[in-house]
């Protein structure tokens, strides 16, 4: 509990010395906590809590969901220069990446399914991270259906790559650009259409 709101949803953490910023979720369920989605009733706010002395005590630093104007779920993060870059799942056909300051205020922001045909929907359980000095996230996505050009006089119809579901994909993001750099599917599952 902090200043009266429960946080039932723990993303990940970073800890830097005494200091650890924690990406959690409230639930409309849990004290203080309220929907932030019409289609997810249960699902509340992203927010990051702080705390300064190894985790005995915890203080509200950011809604995300305010500050990134978005509905948002799961989330997760690094540092970057002299702030976060954060990855986060959105409620809307979205994806957004974002680069912050120390306070959590948004420096720069893009969406993936904006810009990328193998983003739909936005990530499951996206997960950004730095290997080597790239700059990485692996995520859950499903791909923009393509329908096969119809012949004269029919109707579109929708081809095999429209049937495909949710696939696991590794990309390399450029963070000063915020776009894909890279972009690999390391496992794709495939069902009917009628499932």
């Amino acid at each position: 509990m902090i200043d009266g709101v429960e946080y039932g949803y723990a993303f990940e953490a970073i800890t830097e010395g005494k200091t650890t910023w924690m990406l959690v979720m409230t639930f409309a369920s849990l004290p203080g906590g309220r929907s932030v989605s019409p289609d997810r009733p249960k699902a509340g706010w992203v927010s990051v809590i702080r705390s300064d002395d190894h985790g005995r005590t915890w203080r509200f630093i950011k809604n995300l969901n305010s500050t990134f104007r978005a509905p948002l779920n799961e989330s997760s993060f690094i540092r970057y220069q002299d702030g976060f870059l954060v990855a986060c799942r959105s409620y809307e056909n979205a994806q957004p990446v974002v680069v912050t300051d120390a306070d959590f205020n948004v420096r720069r922001q893009v969406d993936l399914v904006a810009q990328y045909d193998f983003v739909a929907k936005g990530m499951g359980r996206p997960r950004v991270f730095e290997k080597d000095g790239r700059v990485y996230i692996i995520a859950r996505t499903t791909p923009k259906p393509r329908s096969a050009a119809p012949p004269p006089g029919r109707e579109a119809t929708v081809t095999a790559a429209a049937v495909e579901r949710m696939r696991l994909s590794l990309m390399r993001l450029n963070p000063q650009t915020l776009q894909i750099e890279k972009h690999v599917v390391l496992r794709q599952c495939r069902q009917s259409a009628g499932h």
